[in-house]
């Protein structure tokens, strides 16, 4: 409003007497934008009713003159009358103000007031008030985020921080325990579908259903999606009020009169009350942490403590005259688990009531296609969802399924894992650990089908695996860092405790091994006597996690050509009795290893028995009769059944073609007899087997020649193994498992098809780095700052890594020359020390016997040869003064480079990848947190800086060049300033051209 000669001073509130005399100098004022829906009449009646003394209006579009009565500019509004007289004067209006206690006309909307003078009269704030504006706040996010707006524009300080401080007024007005915000209100149970104006994805996956029923019932129900959804462009439409009469804004109801002396305006004059209805209990579920004003009551009222994430309920009796007096619920037992149908859960956090109004009904679920053939899979602590929209985040995950997780519980936060698909062929799916089989199977029961971004997700049991394309140093890497007895990526470390309670889910890809260990070694065809004083002589001091150890059940005997190491890799049953050793010495071995805290791991073979062309008899390592022709294994017993000779579709019964899946897993690998692991009885008694040797104490398998067998087969076989040995593992633990699989790419079979089973072995590691060391290729070492996922590799928390095998060593399995072997003693203590200083993957050692090679045409003839041996007796790992080993045993695992690198891992493990230097050719440094730093020098020149290592200050010992003995250090010392630098040299022509120091180095 504003006068026509000269416009008003702008105010807040009531005028000053200066503004009150300007106005008095012009009594005509010009009107804009009153209600179109008002008549010339009713416009007129209006002003006049307020003091005009003529009006007239100049258009239809609402705007008019009108001359106010002779010095009048100040009225007091016409209160209705009461029964009653008010006798206090602070009842009386202030001077020149215009004051309307409920604006307008309230009941229709009109709360607003005539100009700035006006003001509405509010009591003073309580703690009922207070607490029916958060319940307010709560209910009405558009409330809350226009009270943010405000917060802002006023300067005040941002409520996102911690607590601020109490204004003086506080202890006043928050004497009674207020209630803390009910639920929002719930969608209708059949929402009307709402338009088709969000974009759609114009790209449908492959769990979209194509049915245009089904999407017209995913419109519907995007309604039901709560969980932060995009919301969908609004389409304004004209809502047509009831023109209101002038009259029925002006006459005001008459109110009941005040009682007090000092009548303020009621929040029932402003609020919409309850109907009054009888005694009953009504519950708050409190979703925050109580100011210490609500606390100070509260002691008097409660007995039991409060979790800091508990969330207590509190009870009022409700009657006719209110709420009255709140106080909270005594919390009975805090430790009590939460029941099937709590809603107690952290505010950041989906409801379950949230999540039954969001899910869709079983019947819909039979509609849609995405749900066709649905098995929930078998108890799992991990949850598989597919479905998801391309919108989805891990934190919307994190919101739905975080209510399954107690986040008090270290050993659950370390264990909750989300690992979302965004991108190639796995994309809309996620993978998420939870803390145990109870919270997965509560997961399963409440999530599945819930509606999030429009389409319902559909989850299941037991799934496990990532996508190909799927990288990074995640939560699951976390995990098995921390359950392989390191420290978590800050350098946290964790009792064993938790490491038990982790490693009851995630045991298959864990190694198992005892706290600040994490290496394995494969000891290639040791005897078990010698593994089990290699346990308790060297391994077990030097930090070693555990043993791969060769095949250990029958195998066929082979003298043409005679006792080749081939020939453990042909089984005639499952007995235990090989050239190793017998099942006594084998239950002495596992029992000693475990007992120094070295555990033992199988190379189980299990996808075949022996070649068709071995002649039937008994020349096996346990004199079992056997005849490959006719199928026939009775120590197992296997018969013709159990074999896949009727699926091959090859003429020979052999894989002639590598790029033919069904072949690589139906036919036979280079003769050998290839087992129908899709019989429930060949699956059966190869668990069986497996599983004795659990029993016995073993901590997990290598699976030989898993490319060859089904992912699902060999799942249904590890479904029935047993939990390990309790007499060296916690009660619940699960077998690790590592699958070979020789994917280099360009084959239809991908190491991702086998993540669910457990860790894969990634071939390319080694091929690729001996590649880099070798420098072949233009290959140069400075590339190697992106190494791991960043070359193509699988997830770090699904690789089994290693320079060389057993295989490729010979010339066979994948890598071809570039592989690194003890042959290249200078150049292979290079690659594995860089193995195992990076942080990742699991790390195998290699430890190798020598043969007399011999190359024909670029081949080695005699690569078949077996191990140091007399007349077929394998000869006795004997130890010379040095340390290494004797009778032909080069025991790469005992060369100090290599040891000392093992011990240097169990020292950085779980530090993160840190101070990377190159020099753009091949001088490279990096470190592992402030715990451990490497150099090398593979250039032909020297190498002579000074680095930041990120270590503490002090002098430390290179643990290449040397061994650190109490204080001294036979090797080359480094010096680290206070700011953690330090001068190398490195020699181009040194013995071992790189440097290795750690915290546990210092001198």
């Amino acid at each position: 409003m504003a006068a026509p000669e000269q416009p008003l001073p702008i105010s807040r509130g009531c005028p000053s007497s200066t503004s009150l005399s300007q106005l008095r100098g012009d009594r005509t004022l010009l009107v804009r934008h009153l209600p179109a829906e008002l008549t010339a009449e009713e416009k007129e009646d209006l002003l006049k009713y307020f003091g005009a003394q003529s009006v007239r209006v100049l258009s239809d579009k609402g705007r008019l003159f009108f001359i106010l009565a002779k010095d009048k500019i100040n009225f007091d509004f016409v209160h209705p009358r009461s029964e009653e007289p008010v006798e206090d004067d602070k009842e009386k209006k202030e001077l020149g103000c215009l004051t309307i206690e409920n604006g307008i006309a309230p009941n229709h909307g009109l709360t607003f007031p005539l100009n700035s003078c006006l003001k509405y009269m509010y009591p003073p704030p309580s703690s009922t008030i207070l607490a029916n504006i958060v319940n307010a706040l709560a209910s009405v996010p558009k409330f809350y985020v226009q009270v943010l707006h405000l917060m802002n524009k006023m300067n005040l300080p941002t409520p996102f921080g911690p607590i601020t401080a109490r204004p003086p007024m506080y202890e006043d007005y928050m004497l009674l325990h207020a209630p803390l915000p009910p639920t929002s209100p719930q969608p209708p149970e059949e929402p009307p579908l709402p338009e088709e104006d969000e974009e759609l994805s114009s790209k449908e996956s492959e769990y979209e259903s194509s049915d245009d029923e089904d999407r017209q019932r995913m419109t519907k129900l995007m309604e039901l999606a709560n969980l932060q959804p995009k919301r969908p462009k609004t389409i304004k439409q004209r809502h047509v009020r009831k023109k209101q009469k002038i009259k029925d804004m002006l006459n005001t109801p008459t109110s009941a009169s005040h009682s007090n002396s000092h009548p303020v305006l009621l929040p029932s004059d402003v609020f919409d009350q309850p109907q009054p209805v009888g005694n009953k209990k009504i519950e708050f579920h409190i979703s925050t942490n109580m100011p210490a004003a609500f606390k100070k009551d509260l002691k008097k009222e409660q007995n039991s403590e409060e979790k800091n994430c508990d969330l207590p309920a509190t009870e009022v009796d409700a009657s006719n005259i209110g709420f009255g007096k709140i106080y909270p619920k005594p919390n009975m037992n805090i430790t009590e688990e939460i029941k099937e149908d709590s809603d107690e859960m952290p505010s950041e956090c989906i409801s379950r009531r949230e999540l039954e109004k969001g899910r869709i009904s079983r019947e819909e679920m039979e509609t849609l296609s995405v749900f066709r053939s649905y098995e929930p899979g078998e108890p799992n602590c991990r949850i598989y969802v597919k479905n998801l929209a391309r919108h989805v985040q891990e934190k919307d995950l994190k919101y739905i399924f975080g209510r399954y997780v107690d986040f008090t519980s270290e050993a659950q936060r370390i264990m909750f894992d989300i690992r979302l698909m965004k991108e190639g062929r796995m994309k809309g799916q996620a993978f998420i650990g939870l803390p145990n089989e109870k919270a997965a199977a509560k997961a399963l029961k409440e999530a599945n089908g819930y509606v999030l971004f429009g389409r319902p997700m559909v989850v299941q049991l037991g799934e496990e695996g990532v996508g190909e394309e799927a990288s990074g140093f995640g939560g699951r890497e976390r995990i098995l860092v921390l359950l392989g007895g390191g420290g978590g990526p800050g350098g946290e470390r964790v009792s064993n405790g938790v490491q038990d309670a982790i490693g009851l889910c995630w045991a298959q890809y864990s190694p198992n091994t005892q706290t600040g260990r994490t290496s394995i070694v494969h000891l290639f065809e040791w005897r078990w006597v010698d593994i089990a004083l290699e346990c308790e002589r060297y391994l077990a001091p030097n930090g070693f996690g555990g043993v791969q150890i060769s095949p250990p059940n029958e195998n066929v005997v082979i003298y043409n050509p005679s006792r080749p190491w081939w020939e453990r890799y042909q089984p005639i049953s499952y007995k235990l009795c090989t050239r190793s050793g017998n099942e006594e010495q084998f239950r002495d071995m596992v029992t000693r290893c475990n007992n120094v805290g070295v555990r033992i791991y199988v190379d189980a073979v299990i996808n075949h028995m022996c070649g068709n062309g071995v002649s039937a008899g008994t020349s096996s390592t346990c004199g079992s009769y056997f005849n490959p022709g006719n199928r026939d294994f009775p120590a197992v017993p296997y018969s013709g059944w159990d074999f896949n000779d009727g699926k091959c579709k090859t003429s020979s019964g052999d894989i002639e073609n590598y790029n033919d899946a069904v072949q690589v897993r139906d036919c036979r690998l280079v003769g050998l007899l290839d087992l129908a692991l899709e019989k429930d009885y060949v699956r059966s008694k190869v668990a069986e087997y497996m599983n004795y040797l659990i029993d016995i104490g073993v901590a997990g398998f290598r699976i030989d020649a898993s490319k060859h067998m089904w992912p699902g087969d060999m799942k249904a076989v590890l479904d029935k193994l047993h939990n390990l040995n309790r007499s060296w593992f916690p009660e619940g633990s699960k077998p690790f498992i590592y699958q070979e699989v020789i994917d280099l790419g360009g084959e239809p079979i991908k190491s991702s098809e086998y993540f669910g089973n457990g860790r894969v072995t990634e071939f390319k590691y080694g091929a690729k780095l001996g590649t880099v060391i070798r420098k072949w290729d233009g290959e140069k070492m400075c590339y190697l700052k992106n190494w791991g996922e960043g070359w193509g590799f699988m997830p770090s928390d699904r690789a089994l890594v290693f320079v060389d095998n057993h295989d490729n060593q010979r010339g066979h399995g994948a890598g071809g020359a570039s592989i690194l072997t003890f042959w290249d003693s200078r150049l292979y203590k290079m690659a594995v020390g860089f193995m195992l200083a990076h942080p990742y993957g699991v790390t195998r050692v290699m430890s190798s016997y020598r043969w007399p090679r011999y190359f024909e045409n670029g081949r080695d003839v005699n690569d078949w040869i077996g191990p140091p041996n007399n007349n077929g007796v394998i000869k006795e790992v004997t130890i010379n003064p040095d340390t290494t080993c004797g009778n032909d045993w080069v025991c790469e695992h005992r060369w100090r480079q290599i040891r000392n690198m093992v011990i240097f891992r169990n020292v950085v493990d779980g530090q993160p990848f840190t101070n990377w230097w190159d020099n753009g050719s091949n001088q490279v440094a990096f470190g592992r947190g402030n715990r451990g730093f490497i150099v090398f020098n593979n250039d032909d020149w020297q190498l002579s800086l000074t680095l930041q290592t990120g270590l503490p200050a002090g002098t430390y010992c290179d643990v290449i060049s040397g061994d650190k003995i109490g204080s001294d250090c036979t090797g080359i010392k480094i010096y680290v300033s206070n700011d953690g630098n330090a001068h190398f040299s490195i020699s181009n022509s040194a013995e071992d051209p790189f440097i290795a120091i750690h915290v546990e180095s210092k001198l």
